[in-house]
Formats: structure tokens, sequence, C-alpha cells
């Protein structure tokens, strides 16, 4: 049996626990936040392994989904995966999540715990929103104090612009996948997986990465056994200098054009949204939406509705104060379009 136990700025604490054998890769995902020793009564548990569900007296929906009062239960198959997930607290109170299952092929034999850890992204993020903490799909930089929220839809080269930043060496790192954001105009750091972002950094111009590269990735992860971040200091509070949302065209030069209040809080939420939608296709991650809805079917005036209103209201308050811009990179940049778009937004 093994045990972690993970902090997240003192806002919320998780802890994960596993019958099984000790699996080496476990604390990669979330290594940032991980704490020593325990945690007193958690706000998020996740148990990794067989269970006996809990599902009696449970409605049943589609012959498959199991909802009874703040519960949901139920078996799936597909994305390459299958997994059982109870989950106890699904709306409101401290959360137990007893999850069974994982990829199949290489990937589950190598990560054997990373998806039932992807399931923790959604409930981390509606248990921040309710305390006016809003978990973003972006990254972020900063520089003197100053951060730049960089987010849009995936595959812009929102990573690759970040890497960029660092190795200017006059930024420090905020997260790549995810940031927090606050009503007073900060973000905080929320980096997962630094051992991709920080190998990544170290051995690739961009973020794309061939067969050979993920081999190399594997050998790094696997051998050497390190999840270490090499390079700039992590920061883990800045105020927002600016919100850049990044898209990419087949044109020469990069533009950049300055966004309104009204336009830059559709593009915030859509993005975040659009991340789980988008990941329904290659990851289980996307099925807690359907779970949500499933859920409502049965306790249709759910807190969990309430999600996306609070994060719209939340984050009206913080696109009112901090300016926003459009980033439309070419295809393929260079040098000099780079130090025009640090010029620009500094």
């Amino acid at each position: 049996m093994w045990e972690l136990n993970y902090n997240i700025h003192d806002l919320l604490t998780v802890k994960i626990c596993s019958v099984g054998k000790k699996d080496l890769t476990a604390n990669l995902r979330y290594s940032y936040f991980a704490k020593s020793g325990c945690v007193d009564e958690p706000d998020i548990v996740l148990n990794i392994g067989p269970f006996k569900s809990s599902n009696d007296g449970a409605e049943i929906i589609a012959h498959r989904y199991f909802v009874k009062e703040n519960y949901f239960y139920c078996k799936e198959t597909g994305n390459g995966a299958k997994w059982e997930i109870e989950i106890f607290g699904f709306e409101k109170g401290n959360t137990v999540i007893n999850f069974f299952g994982r990829y199949h092929g290489i990937r589950g034999i190598l990560f054997p715990s990373f998806m039932a850890q992807e399931f923790l992204l959604p409930i981390i993020e509606h248990k921040l929103a309710r305390k006016n903490y809003f978990l973003m799909h972006g990254g972020a930089a900063c520089k003197n104090n100053m951060g730049f929220v960089l987010t849009g839809r995936p595959g812009v080269w929102k990573t690759t612009l970040l890497m960029d930043f660092l190795r200017t060496d006059k930024y420090q790192f905020l997260g790549d996948d995810r940031v927090i954001l606050k009503e007073d105009g900060s973000v905080l750091s929320f980096p997962t997986s630094l051992f991709l972002f920080s190998y990544t950094l170290i051995n690739s111009r961009t973020e794309e990465r061939d067969i050979s590269d993920n081999l190399k990735l594997l050998f790094h992860v696997i051998v050497e056994n390190t999840g270490k971040f090499l390079f700039n200091p992590i920061a883990s509070c800045n105020h927002i200098n600016k919100i850049l949302f990044v898209s990419r065209e087949t044109n020469q030069n990069i533009k950049i054009k300055s966004i309104s209040p009204q336009e830059g809080l559709q593009k915030l939420i859509i993005n975040n949204m659009a991340e789980y939608v988008e990941s329904t296709k290659k990851s289980p991650i996307g099925q807690y939406y359907n779970y949500v809805q499933v859920y409502s079917l049965i306790f249709p005036n759910n807190d969990l509705l309430n999600h996306y209103h609070r994060m719209c209201d939340g984050l009206k308050k913080i696109v009112t104060e901090i300016p926003m811009h459009e980033i439309i990179l070419p295809y393929r940049y260079d040098q000099t379009t780079l130090d025009t778009l640090i010029k620009q937004i500094y």
C-alpha cells in the first residue's frame, strides 16, 4: 500500500491511496504540491484499486449509471481504457473517489495510476471555484512580479511560446496546462507533470514530439526516475499584467490586437470548457461532465450546475481590470517574432 499527500496553496488538500504495489511514477503528475507526512481531513481522497460499490438504493440510468444524493457510480469502457468509479461527496462536502482501472497497452503499464489522477482535475476545479479561485486551461510565466497568462485552444503552441519565454532567463514558470486565477487579479501556480514540461524544455525546440522523443522521455522517467523541474524557479503567485489569447494562422508575421473584456470573458470560458470536450476523444477525464449531466437528471437543482455561472461571475471581475490581447502566431516563427511579441506585451 502507498499514499501521497498534497496541499494546493493552502486552499485544498488531496490524499491519494492505493492498495497495490508502489507506483514509481505516481507522484509525477502533482509533485509540485507534494507534502511530507499525512494531511488531516483532506478535501479530496482518491482510493486506487478494487472496491465494493455502495450503490444500493440508487437510481439506475442507461443500465450503467447509479445515482443517489451526493453519490455517483458507474463502469465504463472506451478511449483505450476500462474503469470503475464511485464518488461520495459528488456535489458537496469532502469528496472520496474510489477508482479501479487503467489505460490499455504500454501507457497503462508505465503509468498505472495516471488515469485515476486525471479525474481529480475537474473536482479540484469545482472546489476551488466555490472559494472564488478559478482553475483555467492555460499557461503562465512572470517577470518582475508581473504575470502573463497564455491561453487558447489545444495545438496553438501555447507551450512552445511559454518555453521561449522561459529560455530568456528573465521569466519564471507558473504553469503549463493549468493556472489558478483569483478575483483580486493575481495568478497562482498550478504546474502539473513537471517531468514532461522540463524534459521538453531541455530537449526540444517546440512542444511537438515524435516517436524517438517519446522513447527518450520514457527512459528519462522510468530509468532515471526523475520528476524534477530543472530550470527557472517556479513562482507561486503574481499579479496578472496581461492575458494573452494565442492562435496560429498561415501568415508571415505576428499579429497582436487588444480585445474587449466581453470578448475576453467569452474566450476564457470557451477555452476552459472546450478542453474537457476535446478530452473526451482521447481521455476519460472528459466523462466527468457527462456524469454531471446524468446526476442532474435525478437532482436537477444540484450545485454542480452552478459552476458555469460561478465561473462567469468570478472571471468577469478579473477581465474588467486586466488588459487582454489576441496573439496570432505564424505557423513557424523565429527569434525576431518572439522579440517583437515580448517587446509589445511587456
